[in-house]
């Protein structure tokens, strides 16, 4: 017990660190632009490297433990995130750069997820209210990960439009994911530990994402944050549901927002509107510290709720969410 809680503690506190240190000096008067903006001046400029940092920094702690400690990870688990973080990185430096079609963008969401569903990261079964497992079969199983993958995804790159929003969000969902993997019902410390390098390497970012933020995730960090979380939730079926709680508020949003643009016959890929719940917000003239406050407040309130409650008590969770974020949208819309 004393080996795991420090190698947790490293997990956490080595990539917090170093991403501190580098964002720092990264940041500092000149110093990354005198260094590296003759090859990547445009991405520079734009302030979205954030991601690129981030996800480079995860990539090598994920490689750091899994040669430290053996077991860590599976290989295909190991080497699927490793790829797909890649593809999403790539994807999402395009992206910011020149601001990709949302067929191409679906592209590189989809090729990261496939890859997670093709070395086995599949959701097999959901649990009833009733208790009973409800099996799925292989096929089924395979799309309903491949969806919510990309679910995950577009709904932290829709909540990403207020300074440090989609990361405390992000950083909410890991912590709650990392003690539920330790708790004794799943006890997965591989996964704790997993989860909890994500959020040390994300916490470092956030220091200097917060509002007036000095960088940003880009599309390429809001991805990798996404797939990530995604396909953690489904190495245990019991964390998807925790996920989906936690990650209420994003998700509903998701959903209102695609279902009130197709009544109004667009597609519900295309934005160039204000209907998202923190743009309504910051419409009406919310702080976003404050935005960010109500969205981490009722993700970790609703992360706590799932940590402490069975299936059917994730169920009562979930249906009064859903009614008071229908409320306050409709208020908010009014």
């Amino acid at each position: 017990m004393e080996n795991l809680a420090i190698k947790n503690l490293l997990g956490f506190l080595m990539p917090l660190l170093v991403a501190v240190i580098v964002f720092t000096y990264l940041l500092r008067r000149g110093g990354f632009q005198t260094r590296l903006c003759m090859w990547v001046g445009k991405y520079i400029n734009s302030k979205r490297w954030g991601g690129v940092i981030l996800g480079v920094t995860i990539i090598i702690f994920l490689i750091f433990f899994q040669n430290i400690f053996t077991g860590f990870l599976l290989p295909k688990d190991f080497w699927s995130l490793i790829v797909g973080i890649i593809v999403l990185l790539l994807g999402g430096i395009w992206d910011d750069l020149e601001k990709i079609s949302w067929k191409k963008q679906l592209l590189f969401q989809s090729a990261a997820a496939v890859i997670a569903v093709a070395v086995g990261d599949t959701i097999e079964h959901i649990r009833l209210p009733s208790g009973e497992v409800f099996l799925f079969s292989p096929f089924f199983s395979a799309v309903l990960a491949y969806f919510w993958i990309i679910l995950v995804i577009e709904a932290l790159n829709w909540l990403d439009g207020v300074d440090g929003l989609s990361g405390s969000v992000s950083f909410v969902t890991l912590l709650v994911l990392a003690a539920l993997s330790l708790a004794t019902v799943v006890n997965q410390p591989s996964t704790t530990l997993l989860c909890l390098i994500i959020a040390g390497g994300l916490l470092g970012f956030l220091f200097y994402n917060f509002f007036p933020a000095k960088v940003y995730l880009g599309t390429s960090g809001v991805w990798i944050l996404g797939f990530l979380i995604a396909v953690i939730s489904i190495y245990s079926g019991g964390k998807v549901a925790t996920t989906a709680l936690v990650l209420g508020i994003p998700i509903i949003d998701f959903l209102l927002v695609s279902i009130e643009r197709i009544l109004a016959g667009k597609w519900p890929v295309f934005g160039g509107d204000r209907l998202h719940l923190h743009e309504r917000l910051i419409d009406q003239d919310w702080k976003p510290a404050n935005i960010v406050l109500l969205f981490s407040a009722f993700s970790l309130l609703l992360g706590l709720g799932a940590l402490l409650s069975q299936t059917k008590g994730k169920l009562y969770l979930v249906l009064p969410l859903a009614v008071f974020f229908l409320l306050f949208a409709l208020i908010q819309k009014r």
